[in-house]
């Protein structure tokens, strides 16, 4: 499990389950618990991960066992997720590049979408185009220079 200054307090964790299930903004909750909008959001997406969408059934754990699920060690590897290539296009598991590359290696969507250039070389697949790719993160990449 994770531990060190970058580990919040089970009281911090169940503020935020509480606030997600009240419909509070990640700006609000910041606010309240006094951390920073970046850190209540990460927080917020690990706890949808871990609860099913239902945040509040973890504010009775008791502190070892929110913490351990929260901070629980993941490590898939490349080969550990459900991928697939259809009709020769690399098609990859895009919970797993979210939850892995994106919100734990705190990559941008430029630098997964690199992550699965270098994939789909690998499997000496077609990749999908960066206009099919980024909607998947229901986000628009920066401009970079």
């Amino acid at each position: 499990m994770k531990t060190g200054k970058h580990t919040l307090e089970p009281n911090q964790i169940r503020q935020i389950c509480l606030g997600l299930a009240s419909g509070k903004s990640y700006r609000a909750l910041s606010r309240q618990i006094g951390l920073h909008v970046n850190r209540v959001n990460r927080t917020a997406c690990r706890i949808q991960s871990v609860s099913g969408g239902r945040p509040e059934e973890l504010v009775s754990l008791d502190d070892q066992m929110l913490l351990s699920k929260i901070y629980a060690p993941k490590s898939p590897s490349i080969e550990s997720h459900s991928d697939s290539v259809k009709d020769n296009k690399y098609i990859p598991n895009f919970a797993f590049v979210t939850s892995s590359l994106i919100i734990e290696k705190r990559m941008s969507v430029i630098e997964a979408y690199r992550w699965y250039q270098e994939q789909c070389e690998q499997r000496n697949a077609q990749q999908l185009s960066q206009a099919y790719f980024y909607p998947e993160f229901d986000t628009k990449p920066s401009q970079t220079s």
